[in-house]
């Protein structure tokens, strides 16, 4: 380390970040939100922006404008921010570098609601942003053009212009892998290419910018000296940058790249470690704040994994040392690991280089002639293709991809440290076999033994278990905050996981965006069993969304089977639900009262529907049932209400706790019905800033009169019961 003093100095940086996470440092550069400004955005308010652009782009549904030294103006209170971000569903007459004044409806990134959530205040608060502003009016203050990164975006959106009409709906995925542009991404080709573990190349990375810089380096160098071609490399890579918006990963290739360049042009040795420290440092001196941004810390490894990879393992041993490598990250961040993507990417990578360079050649001349760029197009479509239907043939593959859940801190550092250990001990061994092959080589020329040392990397394979194994959980019933509608998980100590409806009228996306996450957190391999209450869409559109996934083979995860009411199975409402479970290959079973579900753990005992007809009153037939585990009792009600809720009071019947039905509307849970349970605890799952005024305050009064804690999704965000021997404990997720 004495010869590279930059790495010293980038372990420094790391280690004083570090202590300032773990340590109450007062530090510069401590992310943040002002505490007025957190109260005056409480829950959103109109306000006006006044910043300079540093950035415009394009999204799925309109644009971004982002803008730097912003004062956001609340009434008649004015805050000073670093970053803002106002998104337009119309893209404005604007240029990067003009100051405006932008006027709409402020909020503050929202922070995960439950286990597993994207963190969209956490991903914000790395970039400085403060504030997230829904515009809708934008007026210039100042028209001093940034011509460089101007004519960069107006590059960028007319090459992805040309793309389009070049392939169509095929250009999404060209657009992420040469601009960095996933607006028109579709959504099931990001999944299928996450779960088979090449999503990296959706990402501008260190592999794009060593094909495209090098490449252009090695043509220009026919024509050019050494420092011409250099330079304009270098130079081209700086408006790459600003074309694709300066992603960490791309930043840290293209510093590596100009230290290349810099050691050719002056005759000097290029060191890859120092190299790579010094893209760090320059980085951390940006934002420190980036060591714990996810795109830093998988480029920098897969980096440095690269570097201590050795020559005689061969592509194959190579790739298992990064897939290994990188297995505690993907675990963390993604929770889960696609095994499979080991041979992926023996295929996936010597083509990527064919598709940037057809990508970049036919969108070129697509820019002037549509004929010639489609044609040209051709090859790097015909390339995608191929690719996804690898991936989907890969997904029918037994344990392409293993659902780990997060890790715990203690398996990661274990996993690293055999991991060093095994790459100490076989470069010594690698050493001893040199020696030894010099010495034998008139003889036998080493052949074998090169074999064997390629295969070196496999020896490490059994590390993976200390990822994929999973740790020992007790009983536990989650209440998932989904918004305005339902979603119960109750898993029980010996594996077996319960998916209580799923569904919500005001999330977008709900099963793939806040359950699907939260059940991989965890580590869900299997649903034993989906269980429906009824046909309503707050309840059942996310479990939808998954039947849907499962349909395509996109689910990673094994559905047992499903429990729905017997009214559901000839009743109107729900043949939509139905229809999918049927292509899903998932069987519904019709379960009434008197039913009974067992393991060695927990007892569901079924109180409702009775044989009665509930179609039309889909709320009065909610399927409604008894959680037992040892001694502590919970009894879910779904939207139980009217005569429902009358059929049920009749049993003899008493909890724990009471999920509260129909989001703790004002018509539901009647006196008699809470002197009869007499719970301890009421769970109530309802939307933040619901139209409805759930829970209704004369419901809120009947449970404190009857003197049980109210847990409401709207202010807790979800809620963990852990099921013990001699009672239970409640977690709120959100303070």
């Amino acid at each position: 380390m004495n010869k590279r003093p930059i790495a010293v100095i980038c372990f420094g940086m790391i280690f004083l970040i570090l202590l300032s996470g773990l340590l109450p440092l007062p530090v510069p550069w401590a992310a943040g939100t002002d505490r007025k400004l957190q109260q005056a955005m409480l829950s959103g308010a109109d306000c006006t922006a006044y910043g300079q652009i540093y950035r415009i782009e394009k999204t799925g549904d309109g644009c971004a404008i982002y803008l730097k030294n912003t004062i956001l103006v609340i009434q008649s209170n004015s805050f000073f921010l670093e970053n803002s971000k106002i998104n337009y569903e119309q893209i404005p007459e604007v240029q990067v570098g003009w100051s405006v004044c932008a006027e709409g409806y402020g909020y503050l990134p929202e922070k995960p609601r439950n286990p597993g959530q994207f963190d969209a205040a956490k991903y914000y608060g790395l970039r400085h942003i403060s504030v997230l502003v829904a515009g809708k009016a934008c007026r210039a203050t100042e028209k001093r053009t940034a011509w460089a990164p101007e004519l960069s975006r107006r590059f960028r959106d007319a090459f992805g212009d040309a793309l389009e009409r070049g392939m169509g709906e095929k250009a999404g995925v060209l657009q992420a892998i040469l601009l960095g542009e996933k607006s028109s991404l579709d959504g099931d080709i990001r999944r299928i290419y996450q779960q088979s573990g090449i999503s990296h190349i959706l990402a501008v990375s260190g592999l794009h910018i060593s094909l495209l810089g090098m490449g252009l380096y090695g043509l220009l160098r026919k024509m050019a000296g050494i420092r011409v071609s250099a330079l304009a490399a270098s130079l081209f890579l700086l408006l790459y940058l600003w074309m694709i918006g300066f992603p960490v990963s791309a930043q840290r290739a293209v510093y590596m790249f100009w230290m290349a360049m810099g050691a050719r042009v002056l005759g000097r040795d290029y060191d890859r470690p120092t190299a790579l420290a010094l893209a760090a440092v320059v980085l951390f001196l940006q934002n420190p704040l980036y060591l714990y941004d996810s795109s830093f810390l998988l480029s920098f490894v897969a980096a440095g994994l690269l570097l201590c990879a050795r020559k005689e393992w061969g592509t194959l041993g190579t790739g298992i040392w990064l897939w290994l490598g990188m297995l505690p990250l993907s675990a963390w961040f993604f929770y889960e690991a696609a095994p499979v993507s080991i041979l992926l990417n023996l295929v996936v990578i010597p083509l990527l280089s064919l598709v940037l360079f057809f990508g970049l050649v036919g969108g070129l001349a697509g820019l002037f002639l549509l004929p010639p760029g489609r044609l040209l197009l051709m090859p790097a479509g015909f390339i995608l293709d191929m690719y996804e239907h690898m991936c989907r043939l890969a997904g029918r593959i037994p344990f392409s991809v293993v659902i780990t859940g997060r890790p715990a801190v203690w398996q990661m550092i274990l996993f690293y440290l055999g991991m060093g250990v095994g790459y100490g001990w076989m470069a010594r061994k690698g050493k001893r076999r040199e020696n030894e092959e010099l010495a034998d080589m008139p003889k036998s020329g080493g052949r074998g033994r090169k074999q064997c040392r390629s295969m070196a990397p496999f020896m490490l394979m059994p590390l993976a278990l200390i990822i994929f194994l999973p740790v020992h959980r007790g009983n536990e019933a989650v209440m998932l905050d989904v918004g305005q509608g339902d979603c119960h998980v109750i898993t029980s100590a010996c594996g077996e996981v319960f998916l209580i409806d799923g569904g919500s009228a005001t999330v977008s996306g709900v099963g793939i965006y806040r359950i699907l996450p939260y059940l991989k957190y965890k580590g869900v391999r299997r649903i034993s069993r989906m269980m429906v209450t009824h046909p309503d869409e707050d309840h059942i559109n996310g479990l939808i969304e998954l039947l849907e996934m499962k349909a395509e083979g996109s689910l990673s995860m094994e559905i047992g089977g499903i429990l729905a009411p017997v009214w559901m199975a000839g009743a109107p409402e729900g043949q939509g639900f139905i229809r999918a479970a049927r292509q899903a290959g998932v069987g519904i079973q019709y379960v009434e009262k008197g039913d009974t579900l067992k393991n060695q753990d927990i007892e569901i005992r079924f109180c409702h529907p009775d044989n009665q007809d509930y179609a039309g009153d889909t709320n009065a037939g909610s399927l409604t049932f008894l959680l037992l585990c040892g001694t502590y009792t919970e009894l879910f009600t779904g939207d139980l209400e009217g005569k429902g809720e009358e059929a049920v009071s009749a049993l003899p019947l008493s909890c724990d706790v009471l999920k509260v039905a129909h989001h703790g509307s004002k018509n539901s849970t009647s006196v008699q019905w809470l002197e009869k349970l007499s719970p301890r605890t009421a769970l109530i799952s309802c939307g933040a800033k619901n139209r409805y005024g759930h829970p209704h305050p004369e419901l809120l009064e009947r449970l404190w009169e009857q003197g049980a804690a109210v847990y409401a999704t709207k202010d807790c965000g979800a809620v963990t019961i852990y099921m013990e021997k001699n009672g239970y404990r409640i977690e709120k997720y959100r303070q």
